[in-house]
């Protein structure tokens, strides 16, 4: 009877220690997943305000794309004009948030 008091008590403690570490993974997965939603949604807000800058500041945007990831920002792709590179570049670089900026940009060639 002893002996089967000792296995039923061992069993019950291993489901508990079982459920508290199954708890405690859903946890840490749980905030895993609230972080990278919270830095996707800063990222966007950064884009879009990166974006609104240019389009303040005229410059033609219909051929730039805007990456934004944890404050750095890159700007790639085409403009009409050579002047918008710098003025993108300067431009972006004011807005809240950019902490290191990349201008990639380059000047579009007409009719390609």
């Amino acid at each position: 009877m002893n002996t089967y008091k000792i296995i039923v008590t061992s069993l019950l403690l291993m489901a508990v220690l079982t459920g508290v570490t199954t708890a405690q993974a859903n946890d840490s997965n749980t905030t895993t997943s609230v972080d990278k939603k919270a830095a996707r949604t800063a990222n966007s807000q950064l884009q879009r305000a990166v974006r609104s800058e240019l389009i303040k500041r005229k410059i033609d945007i219909s051929g730039v794309r805007v990456l934004a990831r944890n404050g750095s920002v890159t700007l790639v792709g085409t403009v009409k004009d050579e002047r918008q590179i710098a003025l993108a570049g300067d431009s972006a670089d004011t807005v809240p948030g950019v902490q290191s900026l990349k201008n990639n940009l380059t000047l579009r060639v007409e009719g390609h």
